[in-house]
């Protein structure tokens, strides 16, 4: 099911008026962390999240340059760990 589905209901007209029956419900699993140290698991979501596109991007910027030319990867090697460290902090600092 897609995520954003939340619940389907069906809804049933019948001789005493209409009738519903919920067919699916998405359960939400609550967030199990003290208030205290939520600001800590934000940051390291994000943290996680952001190394996550450097891998990403550092893996294609790699296949790219070294299907470019030969060694390609190892000439470009300074500039695919610079860009792609520059996507991983501006999802860092993104607001």
């Amino acid at each position: 099911m897609v995520k954003s589905v939340r619940r389907i209901t069906i809804i049933q007209q019948g001789a005493e008026g209409a009738s519903t029956q919920v067919v699916y419900e998405r359960s939400e699993g609550k967030r199990k962390s003290s208030r205290a140290l939520r600001p800590m698991e934000k940051l390291q979501r994000r943290l996680l999240e952001a190394n996550q596109i450097f891998a990403d991007e550092a893996l294609s910027r790699h296949n790219k340059y070294a299907e470019k030319r030969k060694d390609g990867w190892l000439v470009e090697m300074p500039r695919i760990g610079g860009e792609s460290a520059r996507k991983a902090i501006k999802k860092l600092t993104r607001i």
